[in-house]
């Protein structure tokens, strides 16, 4: 039996409830599982990774991650008590090891890692390890990832970001006036409080509005795959502006009908991440893990969108993939 690399959760204290709205946090959980698999790599991945399935519902049913397995979790223990059961059988891979080591050999005994997770996207980029292994997930279901795949695979990938964190109060007059109220009430499910630590711009429509338009321009035939975290009736209106130019994760609903419907929202983001991934070339958001996640997977072509947006740029970037 192999010993074990377990990571331990560090994250926001509140981000149980925060989550289980709509957001499910789950590139920047993928990125702390791509320490534990790039330590592993850097010892010839004799351990095997260790996670709590309390925090991996997607890994449950509907992905596959390289040597991880689900740690299963006694749910009448609180977290403290969860956490004291794993240290008590394993050594700590803290910052501190982290930032004073050059080769990352590991001795052959259980660890657990524990940072903050601040500290992982710092970590990942200092080491060239942004996609040391996210480019070995996969779906359990081959028949999944062979649809997405081929459905995908000619799109341009475009990640509109407007939901939890998203500056929205500064472009109030920029939001389509028939689903503002119901954008509104979306984010005050939030809390109002939490306004002051949103970070990321609201991009106009008319910014992906004329990327399309001049996509379509170039080619005609060009379709698009969008990826949003809103509900899916506020976006409608992109699809009812292009018709079937726009392919959405509503597409691959079909494919869900056989999982459990409690973790239904992990599954969605599993198959709405792997097909904007798929894509041959992404539009990002800006500081978006999930962005990051998709031009990384197969290290796509990519393109930040902006206010500013570089059209000529872009052009000439979808002009050498086509």
């Amino acid at each position: 039996m192999k010993n074990k690399l377990i990571w331990i959760d560090t994250l926001n204290k509140h981000m149980d409830e925060i989550y289980e709205i709509t957001d499910t946090g789950f590139c920047n959980r993928i990125r702390t599982w791509d320490i534990l698999y790039f330590l592993n790599s850097k010892n010839d991945f004799k351990f095997d990774i260790e996670m709590g399935e309390s925090w991996w519902p997607e890994l449950k049913e509907v992905l596959k991650f390289p040597n991880t397995f689900l740690r299963n979790e006694n749910i009448t223990l609180d977290r403290e008590k969860k956490i004291q059961n794993i240290i008590l059988d394993s050594q700590i891979i803290n910052e501190e090891f982290l930032s004073n080591t050059n080769d990352f050999k590991l001795q052959d005994k259980n660890y657990y890692v524990d940072v903050n997770y601040s500290f992982v996207s710092q970590f990942l980029v200092q080491n060239n390890a942004t996609n040391s292994g996210i480019s070995s997930i996969t779906f359990k279901d081959k028949n999944i990832k062979e649809i997405i795949e081929k459905e995908t695979k000619d799109l341009v990938g475009i990640h509109v970001r407007r939901g939890r964190g998203v500056k929205y109060k500064e472009k109030l007059d920029k939001i389509p006036k028939d689903i503002l109220e119901e954008y509104i009430k979306f984010h005050k499910q939030f809390g109002e409080d939490t306004y002051e630590y949103y970070m990321y711009d609201y991009i106009e429509d008319d910014v992906y509005f004329k990327i399309i338009d001049e996509t379509i321009k170039l080619n005609p035939n060009q379709k698009f795959y969008l990826s949003h975290d809103l509900s899916d009736d506020l976006m409608e209106y992109y699809e009812k502006k292009y018709g079937d130019k726009i392919i959405t994760r509503k597409n691959f609903y079909h494919l869900i009908d056989n999982f459990e419907k409690t973790n239904l929202n992990h599954i969605v983001d599993c198959i709405d991440l792997i097909s904007l991934s798929n894509t041959k070339l992404v539009i990002t958001s800006n500081h978006s893990t999930w962005s990051t996640f998709a031009s990384d997977y197969k290290s796509n072509k990519k393109i930040q969108a902006n206010s500013n947006f570089e059209m000529e740029e872009y052009l000439n970037l979808y002009k050498e993939i086509c």
